[in-house]
This record gives structure tokens, sequence and C-alpha cells, in this order.
């Protein structure tokens, strides 16, 4: 996975599906603080090798 933020995070409930595309009411904030967005990139990029396990394909 990865992530780049430039500008703006979007925080959302991501599940594509037919029933959500057909049933559901989704919600998501987006956010416009560059600092902020800036940190939270940061923080998820230190995070990652704990956050996922590498797997070697067979």
């Amino acid at each position: 996975m990865h992530l780049r933020i430039v500008e703006h995070l979007l925080v959302a409930s991501a599940n594509f599906s037919w029933s959500v595309e057909n049933n559901n009411v989704e919600f998501g904030v987006l956010i416009d603080n560059p600092n902020f967005t800036e940190t939270v990139e940061r923080e998820l990029h230190e995070a990652e090798r704990v956050l996922y396990e590498r797997v070697q394909s067979p």
C-alpha cells in the first residue's frame, strides 16, 4: 500500500459492492488542512511496518 496525501484528507467508509451502491448511505469527511494531512501521512508512514505484514508469494 502506498498512501500520498497532498492537501486534503478524506476519511470515509469505502465498501464496493452492489448493495452499497444501491442501498447504503455512505458518510465521509473531507478535511482541508495541509498541516493536519501532513501529520497524518507521516504517522501512517511510520506505523506502516507494524500495521502490515509482508508476505512472500509462493
